[in-house]
């Protein structure tokens, strides 16, 4: 196996804030390291797939794809090695069923909370070679996922369900059914869940792809342990909370047979060797407390649950209301517009809808004329509801 490691050095990123640019450094970088990284690949060989996940994420075959494909394909089990290749491989192309019709198939993902699951239920299928170290497996310790709907009324008596959606889909992209020219139009953004332009803007459930993505959150320290996200280790600590208790609606233990695959693939003792550090992280970001001590101390939030806010959006002041408020002044709204909710907004983006702002002129509506819009809609349904 041929490993090349690419550093900052290796790319062109021009500096946040400067002039042209309001895209963040590491997001520029991200992008010009996935075109990189496609076309390296293409250059080198015209057969394989490139997976764009993070080291968070888990790659294994949608436990539904069986009900899809019935008897047209054999779906492999995870437990197998190289499972997921074989699948891919397996895909007549194109196939509507699984979204497999260009060079870029989409993998739907799941988002795991931090709920856990009794020790017993976590060392199932761990094999006795690994039952004592069992949690520190992403992929056994944490078996809960996805989000409830909630119900929240809005001020126009509008009735939303916002719920936290695991994230855009990821992609592989077959090399095979790539040109190396496909790669070099000026457009291609390197988005890492739209790399290029034949991957689809649209966010497809799982029951519409071959493939699924298990990301993890892992735990608090292993969360923070990313000392350079520039948001802050408030920020992420804020985010952890929400998602570690949010998301716990479902439970899943398809994944959990690899391990034993694993085992009886390589070897008792080279799965001890490969598996020595699993779920370690490195010594520099190992101890929680220092990371801890880089919070600075909470203030109070300007804003609560049913206020009606309005956020900075596509450049323009749009009017929202909070439907849920987390530490540090982070919240999450709906958009009175629509009801489509957003999530983890910055206080300096939100401004009080009820203050007179003389810089601003809404030609849509007041805060004034929206309270009346809000009394003029309730009084029409008070009306309908006694048949009026």
């Amino acid at each position: 196996m041929k490993i090349e490691l690419w550093g900052e050095d290796d790319f062109e990123v021009i500096p946040e804030g400067s002039e042209g640019t309001e895209e963040p450094a590491h997001r520029s970088r991200q992008r010009q390291f996935i075109m990189k990284c496609l076309t390296t690949l293409k250059e080198q060989s015209d057969d394989g797939y490139v997976f764009l996940g993070d080291a968070d994420e888990f790659i294994t075959i949608n436990p539904d794809l069986h009900k899809k494909w019935k008897k047209k394909h054999q779906v492999p089990s995870i437990r197998e090695p190289g499972s997921v290749l074989t699948l891919l491989q397996n895909i007549t192309f194109p196939d509507d069923h699984v979204a497999a019709t260009t060079p870029c198939i989409p993998i739907h993902r799941w988002q795991f909370g931090a709920a856990e699951s009794p020790i017993e239920t976590v060392q199932k299928g761990a094999t006795p070679l690994f039952a004592d170290s069992a949690t520190k497996f992403h992929t056994l310790r944490w078996r809960k996922y996805g989000s409830k709907s909630l119900n929240f009324k809005t001020i126009l008596g509008e009735e939303c369900h916002p719920y936290r959606a695991a994230g855009p889909n990821k992609a592989v992209v077959d090399l095979k059914r790539l040109r190396l020219q496909d790669l070099k139009k000026r457009h291609h953004e390197g988005n890492p869940h739209s790399p290029i332009e034949f991957c689809t803007d649209e966010n497809l459930f799982e029951l519409d792809t071959a493939l699924v993505m298990f990301h993890y959150i892992g735990t608090l320290e292993q969360w923070l342990s990313r000392v350079t996200d520039a948001r802050g280790i408030s920020y992420r600590m804020t985010r952890y909370q929400d998602m570690s208790e949010s998301m716990i609606k479902d439970e899943s233990d398809d994944l959990r047979p690899w391990l034993e695959g694993f085992v009886e693939s390589v070897g008792e003792v080279e799965a001890l060797r490969l598996l020595k550090d699993v779920g370690e992280l490195p010594k520099s970001n190992r101890d929680l407390n220092v990371l801890l001590q880089n919070i600075t101390a909470k203030e109070d939030n300007e804003f609560k649950v049913g206020d009606v806010v309005q956020y900075i959006f596509n450049d323009d002041w749009t009017w929202a209301q909070i439907w849920y408020s987390m530490d540090d002044n982070v919240y999450h709204h709906v958009f009175l517009e629509d009801c489509s909710p957003a999530r983890y907004i910055l206080h300096k983006d939100l401004r009080p809808a009820n203050v007179s702002w003389a810089w601003y002129n809404d030609d849509n509506m007041t805060y004034t004329e929206l309270l009346e819009f809000a009394g003029r809609e309730k009084a029409k349904r008070k009306k309908r509801r006694h048949g009026f």
